[in-house]
């Protein structure tokens, strides 16, 4: 078991800043993150839970997946039909899309590949595409939380 320490006058403080002024409280305090931050980490590891996001043009949304689901698990977590209909994962990590500007970057410069329907949910990538079957294919990209 593992025991969080979490101090309520601190924890309201925190919350009663701005982010620069969070940061730099918890900088005097000698603290890199809040109690409510450690909770919560500690939370999803216990519970073998990770956090994926889907971004589109305009939403960015936050999934939760059990530790080690296949692509397609992940799918279905937006939608039922989405596991039935997976195909493929189109696979690239986030640093090159990062670093390349953008996702025909990354094709062009080889560092996109195909993952078939067994591949473990992004075991060190950052994003994925899902490639379903449907007359017009959905594609979400992915990016996992590091």
């Amino acid at each position: 078991m593992e025991v969080i320490p979490i101090c309520a006058q601190v924890e309201s403080d925190l919350s009663e800043r701005g982010d620069d002024e969070s940061k730099l409280f918890m900088e005097e305090l000698g603290i890199d993150s809040s109690g409510l931050d450690r909770l919560t980490h500690s939370g999803y590891r216990m519970l073998e839970q990770i956090t994926y996001f889907t971004s589109g043009k305009q939403e960015v949304r936050a999934w939760e997946i059990r530790k080690g689901s296949t692509a397609p698990e992940a799918a279905g977590k937006i939608h039922t039909d989405f596991e039935k209909g997976f195909i493929r994962a189109e696979v690239f990590h986030f640093d090159d899309i990062d670093q390349l500007g953008s996702e025909s970057s990354v094709k062009d410069a080889g560092r996109w590949r195909l993952e078939g329907r067994e591949i473990l949910w992004c075991r060190t990538e950052t994003s994925c595409t899902f490639v379903l079957t449907y007359s017009i294919c959905l594609f979400a990209n992915v990016m996992l939380q590091r």
